[in-house]
């Protein structure tokens, strides 16, 4: 009797420290779980203003464009000022040959069928480009700047027209607001009211203006973490829970740049640029596209030659070595 009580005790000591040893390792794999860069951070615009782009006329750029890693392109639907066809389609295709991850900005009108009948033109010649393989869309560009389109007539706009255009295109994924900067009210409010719920959200970024110094643009990419943390707290404050979020344009300064600023040496386009992407790699941003390719010389990634990489071109291609090939279990494309 008395050896079989001592069997029990120990059977029963024995599960109690196997549970106890079981609940520390969750714990510290719950505590030591990092999550992966993204490799969609290594994004960029492609600029389309003319038919003579060099993405679209250069092997060279979309050699260069291999050697830097870029993994995704933002893709703007222009008419072309001097009345030739739109050149969109052609990047298109061009993007998809490279195997890069294609996002599209719709136009965005307040007429209805105007709409409707322009985007759904846009999503049916996408579709017979790409098939089956995924697209992302952003639905209008900066509408809060350029139109003066508050959060509710933007959200407004969405559940008028968005609804039809997932129709078309149900595999795609369609985000907003676009904002011109960072937007908390904005963002929340128009996550919280739409309907179909946006697949990501997604605003601009630029960290300086005119007047500010090298440093303090080099300064100001640490404030990134707050402004994230405050449009989170905005769309949790709703009962929401946090969709993908890009950042589909970003640079120093809003203004474009110019050619002979001072602040735009080497060595603070190749600082910027690091200390920009392990922001974003650090605050777990989806997706990120830098502004621009190859049609700003104060910003591009290629230089004007288009045989070779800016400092800030050579300073992309390094991030992506350091923070996605040198990190084995980073996040897969979509």
């Amino acid at each position: 009797m008395t050896r079989k009580i001592i069997r029990v005790f120990s059977l029963l000591v024995l599960l109690i420290t196997l549970s106890v040893a079981f609940f520390i390792y969750q714990h510290q794999q719950k505590s030591q779980k990092i999550t992966s860069p993204s490799p969609l951070l290594f994004g960029t615009n492609i600029g389309l203003f003319n038919s003579q782009d060099s993405f679209l006329t250069q092997d060279s750029v979309k050699k260069l464009m291999k050697t830097m890693h870029v993994t995704t392109v933002r893709i703007p639907i222009r008419q072309i000022s001097d009345g030739t066809p739109p050149v969109w389609p052609q990047a298109l295709q061009d993007a998809k040959d490279l195997n890069l991850l294609p996002l599209l900005i719709l136009p965005v009108s307040s007429d209805y069928t105007k709409s409707v009948t322009e985007d759904g033109q846009i999503i049916t010649t996408v579709n017979s480009i790409m098939g089956k393989k995924r697209v992302f869309y952003e639905f209008g560009n900066e509408e809060d700047l350029s139109n003066g389109t508050n959060q509710y007539k933007y959200t407004d706009r969405w559940n008028q027209l968005v609804p039809a255009l997932k129709h078309l295109a149900p595999a795609a994924w369609f985000g907003g607001p676009v904002t011109f900067q960072q937007n908390a009210p904005y963002v929340a409010y128009f996550y919280h009211h739409t309907d179909p719920k946006p697949d990501f959200i997604s605003w601009h970024t630029y960290f300086c203006t005119p007047q500010s110094s090298a440093q303090a643009c080099i300064a100001n990419v640490a404030h990134f973490a707050d402004d994230m943390a405050t449009t989170k707290n905005a769309i949790q404050a709703n009962g929401d829970s946090i969709p993908p979020i890009f950042i589909t344009e970003w640079n120093y300064d809003a203004t474009q740049g110019a050619i002979d600023d001072p602040r735009n040496t080497p060595q603070f386009q190749q600082k910027f640029v690091k200390t920009v992407l392990q922001e974003f790699a650090k605050d777990n941003i989806y997706a990120a596209y830098q502004y621009v390719l190859n049609s700003n010389p104060a910003f591009n990634l290629i230089n004007t030659d288009n045989t070779t990489l800016t400092p800030a071109g050579q300073q992309f291609q390094l991030m992506y070595k350091q923070l996605i090939t040198a990190k084995q279990d980073a996040t897969p494309l979509p």
